[in-house]
């Protein structure tokens, strides 16, 4: 997942080719015109942030260059050799659209309170917006919290998993590793939620659920 105001395109894309052709194809783009404090590590960086509209402008113009060098556009640029995924995120109602017309993953950036009801507010809009290609798009969860726990992240935000686990958040899950299996089939089923991504520090207790999501 990267920031695309602090890469050049055409950078991104060679990296990505080349991660491509190293890893036999296991590998997905994710871009995102940044998260609220990007702007502090654009500033590190030393290159301009830019406003929000100059940003998404950016964005609009970075996605179809990458997916034209990657799928061989430009005979003398490594391309991927096959079709690399790309998964945009997006939580405003423009980027929310633009994901649906040009990306294979849209990953949603809702509050963490957001319950199913919300949840399918904004699915609905993208799936309007992707018209004949709604089929095509997966629709990705960014779970924040696995059961009880409290990382350090969730503490400064003043976020209380168990919370918002029992007012049906779909940030988060809660239970036996079969109750959380239980729980994002249903949503699967209800909302189209298929891809689901989980804090690093979870991985290990969110093994179990995806032995029994296997194959599912």
């Amino acid at each position: 997942m990267l920031c695309d105001p602090l890469r050049h395109p055409r950078a991104v894309a060679w990296e990505i080719a080349s991660l491509a052709r190293m890893t036999g194809g296991r590998v997905e783009l994710g871009l995102g015109a940044g998260r609220p404090a990007a702007g502090e590590d654009a500033q590190r960086l030393g290159v301009r942030f830019g406003t929000a509209a100059e940003r998404m402008q950016r964005l609009r113009e970075s996605v179809p260059l990458i997916r034209g060098l990657l799928d061989g556009a430009e005979s003398d640029f490594p391309s991927a050799g096959h079709r690399v995924p790309i998964l945009i995120a997006a939580s405003g109602p423009r980027l929310l659209e633009f994901a649906a017309r040009e990306a294979d993953i849209v990953a949603f950036g809702w509050p963490p309170a957001t319950d199913e009801d919300g949840a399918r507010a904004v699915i609905d809009r993208v799936v309007t917006a992707a018209g004949d290609r709604a089929g095509e798009i997966e629709l990705a969860v960014g779970l924040i919290a696995v059961g009880d726990e409290q990382h350090p992240w969730l503490q400064r935000m003043g976020v209380d998993p168990a919370a918002l686990a029992a007012a049906g958040a779909v940030t988060v899950v809660a239970g036996t590793a079969r109750e959380i299996a239980d729980t994002l089939l249903r949503r699967r089923d209800r909302l189209g939620l298929s891809y689901i991504t989980v804090p690093s520090a979870s991985a290990d207790a969110f093994g179990t659920v995806v032995e029994l999501l296997a194959g599912r």
